[in-house]
C-alpha cells in the first residue's frame, strides 16, 4: 500500500489542531485510491498544548510530531518535514496550514488531479484563472496578494500558475527528491513560491485546482513586516541564482 504524509507547521495552534486532525482522518478513510494516510506535526515549541495534544492523538491514530526548540518558521519547519517523509518512504506529500484555512475536504482532489495530469505537484489555488475564492479577508491583504502575483510574473516569466504562494499542495515523491533542499533561501510565505520555481525550472509538470480559502479559525496571523519584504527581494535573487547556476538550480 502506497502512503501519503500530510505535513503541518504549528506555532500555538492547539484550538485549531485538535479538530483537524480527526477531521482529516475522516475525509481520507478508505480513500478510492488505496493511500494509506499520515500526519507529521512540525511544532516550534508551542507553549499551548498543541504538543500535548499531538502527542496524544498519535496514540491512536498515525500521527507524528517533530517538536523544535524554538520558533524556526514555515520554510525550515517544511524541509525538516520533507527530509522525514523521504526517509520514510511517502509516496505522496501534502503541505497544509493548522489554522482551517485550507479544508481537508479537498485532500483527495489533488491526488485525482494529479493522477490524471500525471502532475509532480498540485497547488490548491486561491485565485484560479484570475478568479478569487478567499473568505474574511480585509481588502488591503487581497490587493497584496493580487499584486505580489503580478510582480512575481514579471520578475520570473510566466510559470502558468495562478497562486504562487499557496501553501496547500501536494507533491510526488519525485518532486521533493529533485531539489537540494538545503539549497533553498527563503522561509517566509515566499518559500511557497522558490518550491514552485525550482519545479518549474526543472520543467516538471504543476497543475492546480480552486479552493475556498477561509482565514484562520483562531488565533494570530503569522504575516510580518519582515515576510512583505522577503517576497519583495526574493524573487529578484532566486532569478539570479537560477542564470548563474543553470541546469544546478
Amino acid at each position: 500500500m502506497e502512503k501519503a504524509l500530510i505535513i503541518i507547521p504549528t506555532y500555538n495552534e492547539n484550538e485549531n489542531i485538535v479538530n483537524l486532525m480527526p477531521a482529516i482522518f475522516n475525509e481520507v478513510v478508505n480513500n478510492e485510491f488505496n493511500l494509506e494516510y499520515h500526519i507529521l506535526i512540525v511544532d516550534d515549541n508551542s507553549k499551548d498544548g498543541t504538543q500535548e495534544t499531538v502527542e496524544a492523538y498519535g496514540k491512536k491514530f498515525p500521527v507524528f510530531i517533530l517538536k523544535r526548540k524554538e520558533k524556526l518558521g514555515l520554510g525550515t519547519a517544511y524541509i525538516e518535514g520533507f527530509k522525514w517523509a523521504l526517509k520514510s518512504d511517502y509516496q505522496y506529500i501534502y503541505e497544509m496550514d493548522a489554522d482551517w484555512s485550507h479544508d481537508p475536504k479537498y485532500l483527495l482532489l489533488f491526488i485525482r488531479n494529479m493522477r490524471q495530469n500525471n502532475s509532480f505537484c498540485v497547488i490548491g489555488s486561491r485565485f484560479y484563472e484570475w478568479r478569487v475564492s478567499v473568505v474574511n479577508w480585509e481588502l488591503k491583504r487581497l490587493i497584496l496578494s493580487l499584486l505580489g502575483h503580478r510582480y512575481v510574473r514579471v520578475v520570473l516569466g510566466n510559470m502558468n500558475i495562478y497562486d504562487t504562494t499557496s501553501g496547500f499542495k501536494c507533491f510526488r515523491r519525485e518532486a521533493i527528491e529533485s531539489m537540494n533542499l538545503d539549497n533553498i533561501k527563503s522561509n517566509g510565505y515566499i518559500f511557497q513560491l522558490e518550491l514552485n520555481y525550482r519545479l518549474f525550472k526543472k520543467k516538471l509538470k504543476i497543475t492546480e485546482i480552486p479552493i475556498i480559502f477561509k482565514d484562520r479559525f483562531f488565533g494570530k496571523s503569522k504575516m510580518s513586516a519582515s515576510i512583505i519584504h522577503e517576497g519583495l527581494w526574493l524573487p529578484l535573487k532566486l532569478k539570479v541564482f537560477s542564470i548563474l547556476q543553470g541546469k544546478k538550480f
